[in-house]
């Protein structure tokens, strides 16, 4: 069986307004990504929370299913975590990491409760600030 690399990006508050829709934002890197891999141009969000659509996407579940009706950082939570699309593929050998936050989550951790917390993501190359 094929492993396939996997690059889900999931930006806050974004929309459809970048290159790869055909709005005149420039987003080159965005834009080559699409090219070469899968674009989403019918999909819905299911809640109206950023939390609780987050987290829909991360369990293909509905919020009223996934225990997510609410915003996280105000004590709402899924309720199961290890039923999410990164318990999947950490269980079929994946390594997944999380850049930013997943607003799905009231850890200020960035992984989730079930994982490993001892692996820790170091820098490939100095980033100029």
């Amino acid at each position: 069986m094929t492993n396939y690399n996997i690059l889900y990006i999931h930006s806050h508050d974004t929309g459809r307004h970048i290159e790869p829709y055909g709005f005149p934002v420039s987003t080159p890197n965005l834009a080559n990504l699409a090219q070469q891999g899968t674009l989403f141009r019918h999909a819905f969000c299911v809640a109206s929370s950023c939390s609780a659509a987050r987290a829909s996407l991360m369990t293909s579940l509905y919020p009223h299913q996934n225990g997510m009706t609410g915003l996280a950082h105000r004590g709402w939570h899924l309720t199961d975590y290890s039923k999410t699309l990164v318990a999947f593929l950490n269980d079929q050998g994946y390594h997944t990491a999380l850049m930013g936050e997943s607003h799905i989550t009231p850890y200020d951790e960035t992984e989730f409760p079930h994982q490993n917390r001892s692996r820790t993501l170091q820098p490939t190359r100095a980033v100029a600030q």
